[in-house]
């Protein structure tokens, strides 16, 4: 990619009558030009002030499929309310009006050309190769190459949550589709999937309707579709194999038999995105047939994320002793977890009740029997708790905060 500095010195001008008035990175921002939305991590906002006319304008400077783009007046910018006086350049991204122009040269003139190149997320090796310009994030491009995404991890470290945060960005941009959550939950069959029974007492006669795998086919016949299974791991092996089938391109289709009418319904592959969460190798789950797991082409381990934790001990806590004994507790438990001595790690909402608690009654010991201790432990034919797990988390609780 050519060098921020070589390609704002092509039109770099000095014009007395304007001033940057504010500088901002804008994240998220929403790229749309000739039919395409693309999001791009980052873009640099510069707030232009003519003096003469008191009016204000927005410059964006930004780096996509490597090349540098610079324009004035952004329609994604004034409905995010920066307003902003009518410019020329709004027609053309690539005119080089005189606010373009008052940017560039103000970047160079102080020398900030090389913090933007890191900001905007470009590396400009010194063999000149070509920098990734691809989103790292594997829902991101799931979604935009509709690939079957598989999220797998620790309970409670926010798999779900991380599809839900990308569902509602998608919406923001602008992305029309529907979507349909299956939870394969113990019991769930292949012919939950594909209709629902149900007993109709007037007429003393069954109603059948569709189920949810078998509507987002037969929507997606008409717009896309997401297709969010969770906890893929507990599903029955009758399910598992219908999604094996479902999930199967041939020919750029996807196909679902419905064996109650014997119908089938074949859509293309770019009008569904499958995308799954699930607990690999627990206790309580069942194994995934490895063909089934191959369908899902991208995968990711999700673990907990201990600093967007942090920041929400912060927020609640607000005390950075009581933040850290927190986290080295969650941390601790997690260990004693992982070497199989609890059946249960703590999880970040367990976390997140518990700092709510303990801001209030200020007792850890006390607030850990309240919340989460007892969940964690094994349980006897009785349903007593372990004495030994239970009397070890106390001590590791006592030891933290004491």
């Amino acid at each position: 990619m050519q060098r921020l500095r070589e390609f704002l010195s092509e039109f770099a001008k000095q014009h007395d009558n304007l001033s940057i008035s504010s500088f901002e990175i804008i994240e998220e921002y929403l790229w749309r030009s000739k039919g395409e939305r693309t999001t791009l991590p980052k873009v640099a906002l510069f707030r232009v002030f003519n003096l003469e006319k008191e009016s204000y304008h927005n410059v964006v400077i930004a780096a996509k499929d490597d090349q540098w783009y610079i324009w004035c007046g952004d329609k994604w910018l004034r409905e995010k309310g920066y307003e902003e006086s009518y410019c020329s350049a709004w027609k053309n991204k690539r005119l080089k009006c005189k606010h373009c122009q008052q940017v560039a040269n103000n970047v160079l003139q102080k020398g900030f050309d090389e913090e933007l190149e890191k900001v905007l997320g470009v590396n400009i090796s010194d063999d000149n190769s070509k920098p990734k310009t691809v989103s790292r994030d594997v829902l991101r491009i799931g979604f935009e190459k509709k690939l079957p995404t598989l999220l797998y991890g620790r309970t409670g470290a926010g798999k779900s949550h991380s599809i839900f945060k990308l569902i509602d960005k998608l919406k923001e941009e602008g992305h029309d589709f529907e979507v349909f959550q299956i939870n394969m939950s113990s019991g769930v069959e292949d012919i939950d999937l594909i209709a629902k029974i149900l007993p109709n007492p007037k007429e003393k006669s069954w109603i059948t309707l569709d189920g949810e795998l078998k509507k987002a086919f037969l929507t997606a016949k008409e717009k896309p579709v997401i297709v969010f299974i969770e906890e893929l791991t507990r599903a029955s092996k009758s399910a598992r194999n219908l999604l094996l089938k479902a999930l199967d391109p041939v020919s750029g289709s996807y196909t679902l038999f419905d064996f109650v009418k014997s119908e089938t319904i074949s859509v293309p592959t770019d009008r569904i995105w499958f995308v799954a969460t699930a607990n690999l190798n627990y206790s309580d789950t069942d194994d995934i047939d490895p063909a089934l797991l191959r369908r899902f082409v991208l995968t990711k381990y999700v673990d907990y994320d201990t600093e967007a934790e942090k920041e929400l001990l912060i927020e609640i806590l607000k005390d950075e002793e009581l933040v850290e004994n927190t986290l080295k507790m969650a941390q601790a438990i997690r260990k004693l977890y992982e070497r199989g001595e609890i059946p249960q790690p703590i999880d970040t909402g367990s976390l997140k009740i518990f700092a709510e608690l303990l801001k209030e009654l200020k007792d850890p010991e006390l607030v850990a029997e309240m919340t989460f201790l007892y969940r964690i432990v094994d349980v006897d034919a009785t349903s007593a708790p372990s004495k030994e797990q239970v009397e070890t988390l106390r001590e590791i609780i006592k030891k933290i905060f004491e």
